[in-house]
């Protein structure tokens, strides 16, 4: 199931290249969205919850937001 999420992600990227739409933006929504999972301001979460948010996100069936993060990096340096 991660492979089919990596490629739709794939294919939004394409679409917004194609339309002229930085692929940045994709990059800064998947990290708001990743705060909701993970509250980095949040001094009183536990080395422990972080770990276990990072199993939850390892059985999700999307790529983990830093995984589809990168993915944008990737693409940029395949589409100058």
């Amino acid at each position: 199931m991660r492979k089919k999420k990596k490629e739709a992600d794939d294919f939004a990227l394409e679409q917004m290249d194609r339309f002229g739409i930085p692929v940045d933006h994709f990059a800064a929504v998947m990290g708001r969205l990743g705060g909701f999972y993970l509250n980095k301001n949040d001094a009183a979460e536990t080395e422990t919850l972080q770990q276990e948010k990072s199993i939850a996100d390892f059985f999700s069936t999307h790529p983990t937001t830093k995984e589809r993060i990168k993915l944008v990096d990737q693409f940029k340096a395949n589409h100058p």
